[in-house]
């Protein structure tokens, strides 16, 4: 230990080291006592934060203090309070708060309804017009009697002829796509030395890099010899059905799905223009059938521009177009196979007398 006083007698050197060597202890406890005095806060400070609620807290409190605010006020705040949080977390906390997931909007499109559309539009059509033009016809007989009794026989006999009809059709469907691949599956098996081209000439449309267009030959031609005998070409098989000849596997149960609803949906638009012939008397032939215009009129247009916007939307005024160029051109089909139905009946009628 140093001593703390310096004698006189000593060279001025001597004291001046001496000085120093005071100064260099004190300084040497000083940072001491500092050191363990901070390892006490840290360690304080991290009992107090070990979780994010204590975090909170204490920047509330600064907040408090310098006039700070977590999420921003749009109440008239001065100039000098800036908030710390954007606009986007008013109506959120911290701990709620994530990274925004960016949905993939090709997920969206809406698939599945082709099908259904297609056996409505077959089965509204032709009910919609057929009958219509059938009750406008008998209506030049003069009795409604006649009129209700032919338009029932010809709606139930339309509906059942075209229900059949679309069971038929779904049928050959799958029989072709069942023929087809059958016969695809031996060429495969047979012939396997023209695929490499089939798949080169398929790629050619999309403008494909010769690279990538070898890299895509290669792995579906490898697929073939990595599995069993029964599926090791079926990759291969699908990929020519579908880019080769652009088919794609039906689905068999949709025989009686579209049987059912062309069936059902001949009915309902057959059924539109008999109404007004029943509620009217045997003699006013005439003022039903202008009831069954008006009627006819309205569905056939609210008709198509439903089946045109279902596709393209509803909303938006080339959509809106759209939707009423369909619904006119459904008139002029409904109203111009009616007046050629009337026509003939009317011929046939003064021939007759």
């Amino acid at each position: 230990m140093v001593s703390t006083k310096s004698s006189p007698d000593l060279p001025e050197s001597i004291q001046l080291r001496d000085r120093n060597r005071r100064e260099e202890s004190r300084l040497e406890n000083s940072n001491s006592f500092q050191s363990a005095a901070a390892s006490q806060a840290t360690l304080r400070r991290r009992r107090q934060y070990r979780t994010p609620v204590g975090a909170m807290s204490l920047v509330a409190i600064k907040n408090l203090f310098y006039h700070r605010k977590l999420v921003p006020d749009s109440q008239g705040l001065p100039s000098s309070i800036t908030p710390l949080l954007p606009q986007e977390a008013r109506e959120s906390d911290v701990e709620s708060q994530h990274t925004a997931v960016t949905e993939n909007p090709f997920n969206n499109i809406r698939t599945g309804l082709g099908p259904v559309v297609k056996d409505c539009t077959i089965g509204l059509a032709d009910g919609l017009t057929v009958p219509f033009a059938l009750t406008a016809g008998l209506s030049a007989i003069g009795r409604t009697d006649v009129v209700i009794y032919g338009g029932i026989a010809e709606i139930f006999a339309g509906a059942i002829s075209m229900g059949l009809g679309g069971w038929l059709g779904t049928k050959s469907e799958v029989a072709e796509y069942a023929a087809v691949e059958k016969e695809v599956t031996e060429l495969v098996h047979d012939r396997a030395e023209h695929i490499p081209n089939t798949i080169k000439d398929i790629l050619e449309e999309y403008n494909f890099p010769e690279e990538l267009v070898g890299t895509i030959t290669s792995n579906l031609m490898s697929t073939t010899a990595t599995k069993g005998e029964e599926e090791k070409k079926a990759n291969l098989v699908k990929f020519l059905m579908g880019f080769k000849y652009g088919l794609s596997k039906p689905d068999e149960s949709r025989a009686l799905k579209s049987a059912g609803t062309i069936g059902l949906s001949y009915l309902i638009g057959g059924g539109l223009p008999l109404l007004p012939y029943a509620c009217v008397a045997p003699d006013q032939v005439f003022k039903a059938l202008i009831i069954s215009v008006g009627i006819m009129v309205l569905a056939l247009f609210a008709f198509g521009y439903s089946k045109t916007c279902v596709f393209l939307g509803w909303k938006g005024g080339a959509n809106i177009k759209a939707g009423c160029y369909g619904g006119i051109q459904m008139v002029c089909l409904g109203g111009l196979a009616a007046a050629v139905a009337m026509a003939l009946v009317k011929g046939m009628n003064v021939h007759s007398e």
